[in-house]
């Protein structure tokens, strides 16, 4: 078992996978008309609460209703604590009730799941704590939840399952008479329902939900003036239904509750979120059902984040973002900055060996580097359906930095969609990042420590990586994440980093490129960008 680091290893990663997303529902109202029923207090910002809750009980040694009770009742005590006084909204993951922690199928799964009315914005007016129509057991989560937001007063996102009977005549009907979704809740302070969400993108869940047709963008507005988008987990790798509620419903704001793994030390689940925090230029409100990390984001910049840790974690995070006031330039800003021109050769050539991240082998190059000591690396990846990709690494080590074992690695990982996830994704990658025991890079901890990560032991004065990304990817690019961290995988402040996009004529490369703004003081646990394009199946 290894807890700590004795060298600092470094890769550069270039890794490749497939799949779809598109538009969603063009009839909601996108006028603020106060779907949340209390008057609007319009405040320069508001005091956000997010979970970090790994599901209580076992299953089947528990009945799935005595689980599901016994983590909304966990949900409600995070709010009783005096750290979540005052809040304005609180957020709970996916799968905090443990549908997704047990092998579960579409029958056992039915214990976390309630018929939850169709509101959009608040419309049509229904309250679960007192409706008399949620008082028994197969609406305790409504309205257990919905009693909580009148007693704390405040707004609340918590993700259940959904079960809906088929309309007569319905030709898509399951053979079991009914839909089930996975699905996110947004409740008022006044207990009401204001918008149900239906998760867009399955992720090894096609036995349990059913996925929705189109990608299902909802909002909701709040009485502190700030109009809230939502995406489950896997939906944040696509550009739907984000995209539709950017741009069509002009939210700024968001909400990702996620049961989310990591690919550490590549990248982790704080990483991850504060890069999707920059591409959207928004703020974030992130809640995990695992426990790799939650936190608060305002365009990519942490207010306030938890983890990443290896045992079960759960803890409840409180952070305060700044309410926008004008529209962020966002998602065109980030496609059109200009970015020098790639440097190409004198690159150190070492023989190619063999690493391991996730159990899966790929191709490194080691080096040695001592403090002090500047690098250059260029590596190259090639895949059959996009051609080869060029990353290209620049580095130089602190002279307070303790010396150590350096790698270069390529990897192409191919990820279509599978049964369970029907909706796959390609994605290209280079990253900068540490090692915790070459050929082997990933920490291989006791569950009973949650400390026992990576210990990284570089610290970097700059670093640049660029990628030569070929047009057959390149013309059909619709995210790019940052990913920049230190010491457990903690994302690097935005301001310390620069990101640029170089579009070249389609018949030509495009270059992304990462550079360090300032010196880092902490070593360093990865960083890059990874890209991603998505084909669509849906119309």
């Amino acid at each position: 078992m290894v807890g700590a680091v004795a060298f600092g290893l470094v890769f550069v990663v270039l890794a490749l996978s497939t799949v779809p997303a598109n538009c969603g529902r063009s009839t909601a109202n996108t006028n603020y008309e106060g779907g949340a029923s209390a008057t609007k207090k319009i405040v320069g910002s508001y005091r956000a609460g997010t979970a970090l809750h790994y599901p209580l009980g076992t299953y089947p040694l528990m009945s799935g209703t005595a689980i599901v009770k016994k983590n909304i009742d966990a949900y409600v005590e995070y709010l009783a604590g005096s750290e979540a006084s005052n809040l304005d909204i609180a957020a709970f993951p996916e799968s905090g009730t443990g549908f997704l922690a047990w092998d579960l199928n579409r029958t056992t799964v039915q214990p976390w799941c309630e018929e939850i009315p169709d509101v959009e914005n608040g419309s049509p007016y229904v309250v679960p704590c007192t409706d008399p129509e949620f008082s028994g057991d197969d609406h305790y989560q409504l309205r257990v939840m919905s009693c909580a937001a009148i007693q704390y007063n405040t707004y609340i996102v918590f993700n259940l399952g959904e079960i809906m009977e088929c309309v007569e005549g319905d030709p898509d009907c399951p053979l079991d008479g009914h839909y089930q979704f996975n699905v996110a809740v947004a409740i008022s302070r006044t207990g009401q329902l204001l918008s149900k969400y239906r998760k867009s993108h399955l992720a090894n869940e096609a036995d349990m939900f059913d996925q929705p047709v189109n990608p299902d963008p909802v909002f909701f507005d709040t009485d502190f003036g700030v109009r809230f988008g939502l995406l489950i987990c896997y939906d944040g790798n696509f550009a739907q239904p984000t995209r539709y509620e950017y741009s069509s419903f002009n939210v700024r704001d968001f909400i990702w509750v996620m049961f989310m793994g990591d690919l550490a030390p590549l990248i982790s689940s704080t990483e991850t979120q504060a890069g999707w925090s920059w591409f959207y230029e928004s703020n974030l409100i992130a809640s995990n059902g695992y426990y790799t990390g939650c936190g608060i984001y305002s365009n990519g910049t942490v207010i306030a984040s938890l983890g990443p840790y290896v045992g079960p974690q759960r803890q409840f995070l409180v952070g305060s973002l700044t309410i926008h006031t004008s529209n962020p330039t966002g998602l065109n800003s980030r496609q059109h900055s200009a970015a020098s021109s790639l440097p190409i050769g004198d690159s150190e050539q070492i023989e190619s060996t063999t690493c391991k991240m996730g159990g899966t082998p790929f191709p490194c190059q080691v080096i040695y580097a001592e403090k002090g000591v500047s690098g250059v690396i260029d590596i190259n990846a090639t895949s059959p359906k996009f051609g080869t990709q060029l990353c290209h690494v620049e580095y130089h080590v602190s002279d307070s930095s303790e010396s150590g074992i350096y790698v270069a690695a390529v990897t192409v990982i191919n990820k279509p969609g599978l049964p369970g996830t029907p909706d796959g994704v390609t994605v290209a990658g280079c990253a900068l990042m540490s090692c915790s025991d070459y050929p082997q890079c990933e920490p291989e901890c006791p569950q009973t420590d949650p400390y026992c990560l990576y210990n990284p032991t570089s610290i970097f004065d700059s670093f640049t990586v660029s990628a030569l990304l070929p047009p057959t990817f390149a013309s059909n690019l619709t995210m790019i994440f940052p990913i920049a961290g230190v010491g457990r995988g903690q994302p690097i402040p935005t301001s310390s980093l620069i990101l640029s996009l170089h579009r070249y004529d389609l018949s030509k490369w495009q270059q992304i490129q990462l550079v360090s703004g300032t010196n880092l003081t902490e070593p360093l646990f990865s960083a890059g960008f990874y890209v991603e394009q998505q084909s669509s199946h849906w119309p």
